[in-house]
């Protein structure tokens, strides 16, 4: 049975989301016309078999692909002979060779292979892409851009990796073929009816009339939660705390460069696109993008305005009030209260305790008269079983009980204690992109 695979690879932010809701929500209107959509066991796209080689995020050598096996069942087990599967996580390959294990992968099962991508004009992508990186979630878009606040990112090492279009889908060609590549421009002046599902859809060959409507999804982020997103990033580890104050941020207005900066930005990926327009003739523009930057601002907007400073500090202002009044999962009180229940056995626990009320209560003088007593204790503790001196509150075993030579009665010093009493950390939901 001679088989075809139209392979949707991205780029990201090019109407992605929405395309692969649509795919997945009219399984039956593409099965009448003979093809099918595959997707993970767990989303509506194969994110799940496209993944990182290191522990990082995202490493130089980009992803790769990820339960083969699982990966073949899932595109070969419909009985329609053209299958449609879609990730823009195939946009991370930055490295030949790992389009070159996919391909030798997927060549027995399909006679006929189409590696389908949208491109974005780079300062227009860069700036949206870079927006991901601001929101809570450990993101690979906050690898290659980093986390400065502002519109466009700063230039790192890794962007042009993604960026550098006429080397990255140049690797796909070499692999596949040219002629195997389409490629589209994610531009309404350009889609099929300003759309990019309809686009999408006419570029495969289907008719997009018995398709019922799907939202649009993954909507942009407003000035301010942009910015402080990418602070938030840079500077604090606890996910919820980032989450919430980011939620009590105003949404309105997307953060903007100023248009000399946008006409920069793009001048150096100039070259290559030409390069790749001339290679694949994908638009009558010899720059391969449009040349109209009047979206953008002469001044731009990445600068606080007192208006838009105020609104945020007010959201944040409100996040901390709610952390500091009476909502945290402790009071000071219940903090004394385990200090004194544990401090016979776990002294050193007990400190820990003390010291997270004092934190919570600087001038408290009951916490502070509470840690001196036990700091003497402790200190006469170690020097009873000629232990080295440790920090105040640091992890350490608890010193034997001594007995007395002659009566052999015991004189209680310490005991062991196994420490329960730890908060584990919040479990972050995920978020898919």
């Amino acid at each position: 049975m001679a088989r075809t695979l139209y392979l949707h690879i991205g780029m990201h932010k090019t109407g992605t989301t929405s395309l692969q809701r649509a795919l997945a929500a009219n399984k039956a209107a593409l099965a009448a016309q003979g093809f099918a959509y595959v997707t993970g066991f767990n989303d509506n796209n194969l994110h799940e078999f496209v993944g990182k080689r290191e522990e990082e995020v995202l490493a130089d050598s980009g992803f790769h692909l990820k339960k083969r096996e699982e990966f073949i069942k899932v595109l070969t087990a419909p009985t329609e002979t053209k299958i449609i599967g879609s990730s823009e996580s195939f946009s991370y390959f930055f490295r030949r060779v790992a389009i070159q294990n996919l391909e030798k992968l997927l060549r027995p099962h399909f006679k006929d292979i189409r590696i389908i991508c949208y491109l974005r004009r780079q300062d227009q992508l860069a700036i949206s892409h870079h927006q991901e990186g601001a929101k809570p979630q450990d993101k690979p878009a906050a690898k290659i851009y980093g986390h400065s606040p502002t519109a466009l990112p700063q230039h790192t090492e890794m962007s042009p990796l993604y960026l550098d279009y006429a080397t990255r889908i140049g690797h796909w060609a070499v692999v596949f073929g040219d002629a195997a590549i389409t490629l589209r421009i994610f531009d309404r002046s350009l889609m099929k009816d300003g759309d990019s599902i309809t686009d999408f859809l006419e570029v495969v060959g289907l008719d997009r009339s018995a398709f019922e409507p799907t939202e649009n999804l993954n909507v942009s982020m407003g000035m301010a939660r942009t910015k402080l997103g990418h602070i938030l990033n840079e500077l604090v580890d606890h996910q919820q705390t980032k989450v919430r104050i980011l939620a009590n941020l105003p949404d309105e207005g997307k953060l903007l460069p100023r248009r000399e900066d946008a006409v920069k930005y793009v001048a150096q990926f100039a070259e290559g696109n030409r390069a790749l327009n001339a290679r694949f003739n994908i638009t009558s523009q010899p720059t391969l993008f449009s040349d109209d930057f009047s979206t953008y601002p002469e001044a731009g907007n990445e600068l606080w305005t007192e208006a838009t400073a105020d609104s945020a500090l007010r959201g944040m202002a409100k996040v901390v009030n709610t952390l500091t009044q009476g909502q945290l999962p402790l009071t000071v009180q219940d903090l004394l209260d385990g200090a004194r229940a544990v401090s016979g056995k776990a002294p050193e626990t007990a400190m820990k305790f003390l010291k997270a009320a004092l934190i919570l209560r600087p001038d408290g003088e009951v916490v502070k008269k509470r840690i001196a007593a036990l700091k003497e204790r402790l200190s006469d503790l170690r020097k009873a079983r000629g232990g080295p001196e440790t920090p105040d509150g640091a992890d350490q075993p608890s010193p034997k009980r001594p007995m007395k030579a002659k009566t052999g009665a015991r004189r209680r010093a310490g005991g062991k204690a196994k420490s329960q009493n730890s908060p584990a950390s919040p479990a972050t939901p995920d978020s898919a992109t």
